[in-house]
């Protein structure tokens, strides 16, 4: 072999290694939170009367919403603790319910790599 066709095939193997390095390096395992997200996570209590039968509590659903400025970005139902938890980029956002006396919003600023909580609360009336 020349010496030409030698560097040649040595350059095509160093560009297929560094391909398949890079692919390799920015995939991340299924399930890990990216390093431009933050998580959202909290408790919304359910609006019950004052009657409530035993375990009755964990069986009642609440939903949760999740805007960032007026758009809406996630709903999620919950029951049993009533927890609730949304993994989102980075900013501001607003979560409620529509329990009640209606929404009454909770404001949250999430950072890259961090856990926001943000309860909300019953307003029954």
């Amino acid at each position: 072999m020349r010496s030409g066709a030698v560097r040649r095939a040595a350059s095509r193997v160093v560009c297929l290694a560094a391909l398949i390095l890079t692919g390799c390096s920015q995939t991340s395992p299924k399930g890990a939170q990216s390093t431009t997200d933050g998580v959202i996570t909290g408790v919304a209590q359910p609006c019950i009367g004052v009657a409530v039968s035993p375990g009755g509590y964990s069986k009642i659903s609440v939903t949760v919403y999740l805007t960032r400025g007026s758009r809406a970005v996630a709903q999620q139902s919950v029951a049993g603790a009533h927890g609730y938890r949304f993994e989102v980029p980075a900013g501001n956002y607003t979560v409620a319910t529509h329990e009640g006396e209606g929404p009454k919003p909770v404001d949250v600023v999430v950072h890259a790599g961090r856990t926001a909580h943000a309860d909300i609360p019953s307003y029954c009336m």
